[in-house]
């Protein structure tokens, strides 16, 4: 397959040439405005225009960013929020050496998290999957300094574990302190339960709110840019979810389970948000009715 490979890459090198200078991303291309409009849509499964979703992603930022205020504020730090992130991408404390034991002491340490957090999931959920979870460096040759860790499924019957990958040809572009969410957001209980914008404007407004480091953030805002759509999709999911649980509380008050709730989320597979918040009514009518 390599002189296949080797001709397209040819191609596309000579081809460069003719893209053109002023236009990043799809929405600047012919009927972008409308091609963008429609990912939103079959992403997030719901009515929204991104003029909605970027006044929900100034809201929510504003909200992190207090949060991160306040952090900062009670460890006794004298600067900036963007001094404090500047800090945290700069203190080695922070990092796993660059070295093969680092490498191991960085997937140990993701390992220990998923433990943790797999001992707690009986008391939240009771479809659990029957595949494992295993923690791996992504393979030498499609590895990426500061790429998106990943996660491969595992078969339907549990007889092959699903993976969490991470790239680990960087180890500055790794921190710490993001480990313990992007491991219980690729494995448990995130995509592991789930599945068993210019873009230097768009980069600078990611490390002006958040410390991830800038190999990781480049990778990310490459991904929104040629999928439209699709990290929007998690956010507003997740605001969804949160919403409907809200509501069932609410309604149930005493009678709210938290694994029903978690089941009956999970148990529909992938659904239209506004099929999920059908199926959750439901669940919430037949818990009032005594069912």
């Amino acid at each position: 397959m390599q002189p296949a490979y080797a001709a397209i890459r040819e191609w596309l090198q000579t081809d460069r040439a003719n893209a053109p200078t002023d236009r990043l991303g799809s929405w600047t291309l012919p009927n972008g405005e409308a091609y963008y409009n429609e990912r939103l849509f079959a992403m997030t499964t719901l009515p929204v225009t991104a003029d909605e979703v970027h006044a929900t992603g100034l809201a929510e930022v504003a909200r992190l960013r207090a949060a991160m205020e306040a952090l900062r504020d009670s460890v006794g730090f004298n600067g900036s929020l963007q001094e404090f992130f500047v800090s945290m991408r700069a203190d080695q404390r922070f990092y796993f050496a660059d070295t093969d034991e680092g490498r191991e002491a960085y997937l140990q340490l993701a390992r220990d998290y998923l433990a943790a957090v797999t001992a707690k999931l009986p008391d939240y959920f009771g479809l659990l999957p029957k595949a494992g979870l295993d923690v791996k460096r992504v393979e030498l040759f499609r590895e990426q300094p500061g790429g998106a860790q990943h996660y491969y499924p595992g078969t339907p019957d549990g007889s092959r574990n699903g993976i969490f990958y991470a790239h680990l040809s960087d180890m500055q572009a790794m921190p710490r302190y993001t480990l313990e969410a992007i491991a219980y957001h690729e494995g448990l209980p995130g995509h592991h339960m789930q599945i068993s914008i210019a873009q230097e404007q768009a980069v600078q407004y990611f490390l002006d709110n958040s410390p991830t480091p800038e190999a990781t953030v480049r990778s990310e805002v490459e991904r929104y840019i040629i999928t439209p759509g699709q990290a929007t999709a998690y956010k507003t999911g997740m605001m969804k979810i949160q919403q409907l649980r809200a509501q069932a509380e609410a309604a149930l008050g005493d009678k709210f389970d938290i694994r029903g709730f978690h089941d009956t989320v999970l148990g529909g597979g992938a659904l239209p948000l506004a099929v999920l918040e059908a199926r959750v009514q439901r669940w919430i009518d037949k818990r009032l009715a005594g069912a």
